[in-house]
């Protein structure tokens, strides 16, 4: 398979990834236009409110998951099957067992923390609402995350997508089951968004409950030089996760000062468009590391020269249409989450 043309094999892993991806970031939009559109702009302040802390918390999972993926990919480039394995297991267990204990810090710790951002009662508990359903599915909703990284290593990437576009489509539906029919409010929101993202990752680990792919179950096995590898190959994207979440707790809270919880959902807005367009870059890239680091455990360095030049010229050409995109047609985005004089 990785004996074809650099640029075939650059769409046959970034295309999937940039759909998968697309579709994920979706759901964040379809979320914020149901709660905009049903509850108003209060909702939708408290949701934005409490991004910034979820993305936090799940960080971790980037971490180990990415970090993993890339030392996994090479393993099985140099031919060491069996330790890609070892290295796969372990990294489920741990992710499974940490939002496990996360997850109830989280549930018990959240009103308390927003409470320090915003002294708007409704607004934190609202914002406490809609984190705590997530604390509650935590374990589940990261091994969501995990599972796209692992599925990518061998090669499944299609599969992959599709888990996407079901969760989103999931997604849709309980959306308006949970928020319009059922009158659930911004827990319902936090739900349909939890239910889905948990069935994608039962779909998500099927195919490795047999032995087809590379990477199945074995018994679980780590080294401190491994996972210091881990951590670091992991770092840079998680550490930019980080640094964009602090920016949004920050930002959220002098607009919270000045502006109110217009200028929060305003700002909640602005964000969950720019989430899709940012999620689909660094899909683009993220769908080509299993063959970069595939390439540099068997020793083809020069296909990567190629391949990342194909990946800076296609992701410029993306970015320069979004760009315009956003230009011309920033009113009728906005229009998604509120027809409100003032939010426009």
């Amino acid at each position: 398979m990785f004996k074809s043309k650099i640029t075939k094999l650059f769409f046959n892993y970034a295309l999937p990834n940039m759909i998968n991806s697309g579709f994920f970031s979706l759901y964040i939009i379809i979320n914020g236009a149901f709660v905009g559109q049903f509850l108003g702009t209060k909702s939708l302040a408290a949701m934005g409110l409490s991004m910034p802390f979820i993305f936090i918390l799940f960080t971790l999972s980037d971490l180990i998951a990415i970090g993993s993926s890339v030392q996994i990919s090479l393993k099985i480039g140099a031919k060491k099957q069996n330790l890609a394995r070892e290295i796969f297991s372990f990294c489920i267990i741990f992710i499974l067992l940490t939002y496990l204990i996360i997850g109830v810090l989280g549930y018990f710790s959240s009103t308390f923390i927003l409470s320090l951002f915003s002294n708007d009662l409704e607004l934190v508990k609202l914002s406490s609402q809609y984190i705590k359903i997530f604390m509650i599915f935590a374990p589940l909703l990261c091994l969501s995350f995990a599972m796209d990284n692992y599925l990518r290593a061998c090669g499944k990437n299609k599969y992959s997508m599709y888990m996407g576009i079901g969760s989103v489509i999931v997604n849709i539906i309980l959306d308006y089951l949970f928020i319009v029919y059922f009158d659930l409010e911004i827990i319902g929101a936090a739900m349909a968004t939890s239910i889905s993202l948990s069935i994608g990752s039962f779909i998500g680990i099927l195919p490795f409950l047999d032995k087809k792919l590379q990477l199945y179950f074995v018994k679980p096995k780590m080294n401190f030089k491994l996972l210091k590898n881990i951590l670091l190959n992991g770092s840079s994207e998680s550490l930019m996760n980080v640094s964009l979440s602090l920016i949004g707790i920050i930002t959220n809270y002098v607009l919270l000062l000045n502006g109110g919880e217009i200028a929060v959902a305003i700002f909640s807005a602005i964000l969950y468009l720019d989430s899709i367009i940012m999620a689909l870059v660094n899909a683009m890239y993220d769908g080509v590391m299993p063959l970069l680091s595939f390439n540099i455990g068997s020793k083809s360095i020069n296909k990567n020269k190629i391949l990342l030049k194909t990946m800076a010229f296609y992701g410029c050409i993306f970015s320069c249409v979004i760009f315009i995109v956003n230009i011309l047609f920033s009113k009728e985005l906005m229009q998604i989450f509120n027809h409100e004089k003032q939010f426009l």
